[in-house]
């Protein structure tokens, strides 16, 4: 898997900068790693925004809609961990306990997910990063050589976010406030994230595939995310 590193840099660090980018890095990603789809946070003291890729934004947001974060026991193993690299649901759970955990019962395995590699980055702001690829529950959890081929690509991902942070996601995250609610539908609400980005343009470039930005107004402690 040498080659995933080598094919997704350049793209990774053209997002840091250009976020409407990330949307695309997430799923070509994804697909690269036989994932569905991935989704990136800043989670910060107040209002936390994310990225994600158009097949697991609606999960996404259906998890922040529902409450799900208060009972988030994912990211709090994940959390717990503090391992600085990527993980997986079964570095985190015995299969036992991921039959009766009410997060992957409940809300993942219903909607045909439950598997995932992902990994907190946390940067000097004391803001956190959480950067998480997901596949279907019928594929299967992640092997040893797709984790640590990501593994390779995390420095490069660490720092890229960083700067997207403040950059991207945070303009994402106060375009997001000042409409009040977050990006709802499909490709439109993607389209208007971007708008708010890039207000001298107008329009997202045509180009680009489909994803969603959006925010939340909760405190880090409130801000468990499907890490």
């Amino acid at each position: 898997m040498a080659e995933l590193s080598e094919q997704f840099i350049d793209q990774i660090y053209e997002a840091s900068f250009v976020p409407e980018k990330w949307p695309v890095l997430l799923d070509e990603l994804a697909r690269a790693v036989d994932g569905m789809g991935g989704y990136l946070f800043t989670i910060s003291r107040g209002a936390s925004a994310y990225v994600a890729s158009d097949a697991v934004a609606p999960h996404v947001e259906a998890f922040m809609d529902e409450g799900w974060m208060a009972v988030n026991g994912r990211a709090a193993r994940a959390e717990a961990l503090a391992y600085p690299g990527f993980i997986t649901d079964l570095d985190a759970f015995s299969q036992e306990e991921l039959q009766s955990e009410p997060i992957y019962r409940d809300f993942l395995r219903p909607r045909g997910m439950g598997w995932a590699a992902g990994t907190h980055i946390p940067i000097p702001t004391g803001d956190v990063l959480s950067f998480n690829l997901e596949r279907t529950t019928a594929r299967g959890p992640f092997e040893r050589p797709y984790v640590e081929a990501l593994d390779r690509l995390r420095p490069h991902i660490a720092r890229a976010a960083m700067v997207g942070a403040r950059i991207g996601l945070e303009k994402a995250r106060a375009g997001a406030d000042a409409g009040g609610a977050r990006p709802a539908g499909g490709g439109a609400g993607r389209t208007r994230a971007i708008a708010r980005l890039q207000p001298a343009h107008g329009q997202a470039d045509p180009s680009d595939r489909a994803g969603r930005f959006g925010s939340c107004p909760d405190h880090r402690q409130e801000s468990r995310r499907l890490a």
